[in-house]
């Protein structure tokens, strides 16, 4: 997935002069960050034909923004941002009553390895599809928390803030929803305790 923005001539002058370059700091940020927030928001549940549309509002809503961002902590930011843009999807489509498609589609196609053999490949397929229906049955704030922690790696504290939760309240609700994730990984295992699920 290429973006077009990177194209885009920013065209903004700096607040004074040792300040950073405007152009420079956006396009550095949107070839470090693209793909991560495609990914993101795919995962977040925004239907494959509004992936596109959500990553661009993601970036125009940190070009705007760019002043404000603290340096080294695009990332953060902009999964914060991608998962507003998310919700705000999600939101819509409920509103609209579409039938959402498979947003793990292009997960399966990119996850599929050359050198796997067929077994292999049919299991990973049917690994894929089952985690794609338990984030589909996880409900929202669970999902959001899951997937901003133990997929895109942020840390409880930034997770906490973009959700705007205590750090106590994300880890037991990442905590749930990997124990939901086992159980449907594990049909037949019950939990006896806190470590077994």
């Amino acid at each position: 997935m290429q973006l077009e923005l990177l194209e885009l001539d920013v065209g903004l002058e700096p607040l004074a002069e040792d300040s950073f370059d405007f152009d420079e700091r956006f396009r550095s940020m949107v070839g470090a960050h693209f793909d991560a927030v495609a990914r993101s928001l795919r995962r977040l549940g925004v239907p494959p034909c509004s992936v596109d549309d959500g990553v661009q509002q993601v970036f125009l809503v940190a070009l705007r923004r760019l002043p404000e961002i603290r340096s080294g902590g695009e990332r953060a930011y902009l999964f914060g941002v991608a998962f507003r843009v998310a919700s705000a999807a999600r939101r819509a489509e409920r509103r609209r009553r579409e039938v959402p498609l498979d947003f793990m589609t292009g997960a399966r196609r990119e996850a599929a390895s050359v050198t796997e053999l067929p077994d292999e490949e049919l299991d990973h397929k049917r690994a894929i599809a089952l985690l794609g229906a338990c984030l589909d049955q996880l409900p929202d704030t669970l999902r959001d928390a899951f997937l901003l922690f133990d997929v895109e790696e942020l840390s409880a504290l930034e997770v906490a803030r973009i959700l705007s939760l205590p750090v106590g309240t994300v880890a037991s609700r990442v905590r749930r929803a990997r124990q939901r994730i086992r159980r449907a990984f594990n049909p037949g295992r019950r939990c006896t305790g806190k470590r077994s699920c």
